[in-house]
């Protein structure tokens, strides 16, 4: 018991350290920053989210169990740089902390850009279909996009870049696809010594166990007979059996609330993924509108909708509620209806004893994307952040959750004193 309260104070008293070295360098660089604002808030019972700091703890101080972290999103998530600084900040939050991909779609497949920190190469003809365009209809499950093909022996090949490896280590893989008798047979190439395979006709996924850890995936398609048509794939998630935290990242250019709820698997798939913690940063689409078009209830009611899929995965499952950041409607005033979605996710926080984030106040406020596009951090449209502003974005959000978790490791020094 002394070990582990020794231990728990080094990490309280360098997360500390940290968080003012930190602020006093971003208050020094960008002074526009509201950094007394960065803080998660609870607008009710905090029990359920520090529940999760108990179980984080016993990852990080007795190596057991396994932290499932899921981003949902729309293009700041597709991007890949908000999400793949959110993962190297976890990752950094203790030496000891094995960290493992997770789930991730190649979205190179379905014509539409891709995360930096891995490539995607493929052979034949793939499509595309999202279901953030109202005018898609497709079977969707939890990536909410699809690639689809009729090419026979296509193949495709996901790889890391060198310095992303660590995170794209993996001895199984699970391929999501919809699986029916006129679906392609998929196999791993030539290149991959194969130890079992499993097949789980409820989540729609292939598991491949391979006899050495892989840092590249290569998938060959093979038409067995003439019954075979076409394949479509939904995701790809690696899976290493160790104590681990995982960070699954979840982003589909245009998505809104209701466009995970257009997503007919999205539940038998999510099991996989057994979230412990979700990160919603849904809400800059739905807003995207004249403000006399925007209904906070019916905003609110898509939400509910959505956590009841995942809670009945993980009926502990909490959540980050990450409020849209200033953005211009049509490049020509502030988004009014930000408000309406500030005070939506308060709502939200209170009912499901999760966190709060504010980046519309942490950034500054209204207008304050035309200050982060002068000092290029925002893109010209001003809705969307350059890769700078996205590491930012991620710096401020963990600095928030490191506060959280500080208080919470605080809290159980004093009551074990």
């Amino acid at each position: 018991m002394r070990n582990n309260l020794l231990v728990i104070f080094c990490l309280l008293f360098a997360l500390q350290g940290l968080s003012q070295r930190l602020n006093g360098q971003l208050q020094k660089k960008y002074p526009f920053l509201h950094l007394e604002k960065n803080k998660l808030e609870f607008f009710g019972d905090s029990t359920a989210f520090m529940n999760f700091y108990e179980k984080l703890d016993t990852l990080i101080f007795k190596g057991k169990g396994e932290i499932n972290i899921a981003h949902f999103g729309g293009s700041h998530v597709q991007a890949g740089t908000l999400s793949d600084r959110m993962r190297q900040n976890w990752m950094n939050l203790s030496p000891g902390l094995k960290q493992t991909r997770g789930f991730f779609f190649p979205y190179n497949l379905a014509h539409t850009n891709n995360p930096h920190n891995y490539k995607v190469i493929y052979d034949g003809f793939w499509e595309g279909c999202r279901c953030a365009l109202p005018s898609a209809n497709c079977s969707w499950g939890v990536s909410g996009i699809n690639a689809s093909t009729v090419d026979t022996n296509s193949e495709f090949t996901v790889t890391a870049l060198d310095n992303d490896t660590l995170h794209y280590s993996f001895k199984k893989v699970r391929v999501f696809y919809i699986m029916n008798d006129s679906s392609f047979t998929i196999t791993p190439g030539p290149s991959h010594q194969v130890k079992n395979v499993r097949y789980d006709s409820i989540a729609q996924y292939v598991e491949f166990e391979f006899v050495k850890p892989y840092d590249s995936l290569n998938c060959v398609l093979v038409q067995k007979d003439s019954t075979q048509t076409g394949f479509t794939l939904q995701g790809i998630q690696y899976v290493d059996d160790v104590p681990s935290l995982v960070y699954h990242s979840i982003g589909v250019n245009g998505a809104a609330t209701y466009s995970f709820l257009r997503c007919e698997n999205f539940t038998n798939q999510l099991q996989s993924l057994h979230p412990d913690l979700v990160i919603f940063g849904l809400g800059i689409n739905d807003a995207y509108r004249p403000e006399s078009q925007f209904y906070t209830k019916t905003y609110e009611n898509n939400y509910d909708s959505l956590i009841a899929k995942i809670r009945t995965v993980n009926p502990n499952c909490v959540f980050i509620f990450m409020t849209n950041n200033d953005s211009y409607y049509k490049r020509k005033y502030s988004n009014p209806n930000i408000t309406k979605v500030q005070e939506a996710m308060r709502n939200l926080s209170k009912k499901y004893q999760s966190a709060y984030w504010d980046l519309y106040e942490i950034m500054g406020g209204k207008n304050s994307i035309k200050t982060w596009e002068n000092n290029n951090l925002a893109k010209r449209d001003k809705i969307h952040f350059t890769p700078s502003g996205y590491v930012l974005n991620a710096d401020l959000l963990f600095e928030a959750i490191k506060l959280s978790y500080g208080n919470y490791l605080r809290n159980q020094y004093k009551s074990s004193n």
